[in-house]
């Protein structure tokens, strides 16, 4: 099985995307874009990869992805989008290519979580199975934009403070703002 990584978009990717994947490169140097009107673009929602974004590459074909696509794609099929081989959950590390001090998990919101949601960011807990939720009126809320979670929604957890976010929030928050502070990794929290 493999996994994935991460890739910064810059000014040489757009400018000449397809020298990235040429066979003369060492295997793992080189990088598929999917090219749409002269852009690149993620083959999963088409949506254009401007430099700064921060892209999932997967291992397997090496192709490039909107990592909020990439994720939601990868949390219901547990594959490559484009070549369709499966992923291994533990290989699926994603790491931003900046100094990392922290890392954030993937979970998918439950109907545990809104029936005590306080008592997952209990002390007597360990560490890997703390949780906080920002509770507003009764409801959990996404820190950042206050979108609501629902069951089902994909979330990310911090390991630097337990708090939980909306998935594609969180990706276009460290697209924006990360500096150097996350290395992101899709694992699976099935105990909390």
């Amino acid at each position: 099985m493999t996994g994935v990584s991460w890739l910064r978009i810059e000014d040489k990717h757009v400018h000449d995307p397809y020298s990235f994947a040429e066979k003369s490169l060492p295997k793992e140097q080189q990088v598929k874009f999917c090219v749409v009107g002269g852009r690149i673009c993620c083959p999963i929602a088409n949506t254009v990869l401007a430099v700064g974004t921060v892209a999932t590459i997967t291992d397997c074909c090496k192709t490039v992805f909107a990592s909020d696509s990439f994720t939601q794609h990868f949390m219901k099929y547990n594959n490559c989008f484009n070549c369709k081989v499966a992923l291994d959950q533990d290989r699926v590390l994603i790491e931003i290519p900046l100094s990392a001090k922290g890392s954030v998990f993937l979970i998918t919101i439950e109907d545990k979580h809104f029936q005590d949601p306080d008592s997952f960011a209990k002390k007597s807990l360990p560490k890997e199975q703390q949780v906080k939720f920002c509770i507003v009126g009764g409801r959990i809320y996404c820190p950042i934009d206050r979108t609501g979670l629902t069951v089902g929604t994909v979330a990310m957890i911090t390991d630097c403070c337990q708090s939980v976010f909306e998935a594609s929030s969180f990706s276009r928050y460290v697209d924006e703002y990360n500096k150097g502070l996350f290395r992101t990794g899709i694992i699976f929290k099935n105990n909390l």
